[in-house]
């Protein structure tokens, strides 16, 4: 069998199946199945046009963007607030410092 006959041999099934493939799609296939309780495709895109899917896909889109935008704003706010640091020499001197023996620091300084 020359290479020729094995090309030849190897498209016939494959362009077989690509002919067959898109009649038998799995979309089309649960699209057209009555016994399926969930919706087919068209009957879903059918749904998301009625103006009550369309205001709520809105408002949630909304709410969660109003929602990210505060709490950013609060995460920047607390740090912005947050007291500041002593410093490690006048911690040490008002006997507030506990890592002071940790990092050897010199308090007759």
């Amino acid at each position: 069998m020359s290479d020729e006959d094995k090309k030849q041999d190897q498209a016939e099934p494959m362009a077989a199946e690509a002919s067959n493939g898109a009649a038998a799609s799995p979309a089309k296939a649960k699209d057209q199945d009555e016994s399926s309780p969930w919706l087919g495709r068209t009957a879903v895109l059918e749904e998301s046009n009625k103006p009550v899917w369309k205001y709520s896909r809105i408002a949630i889109l909304v709410l969660f963007w109003v929602t990210w935008a505060v709490l950013l704003v609060a995460a920047v706010a607390q740090v912005a607030l947050a007291p500041k640091c002593t410093p490690l020499l006048q911690a040490v001197a008002q006997g507030n410092a506990t890592l002071a023996p940790l990092l050897d620091v010199d308090i007759t300084a």
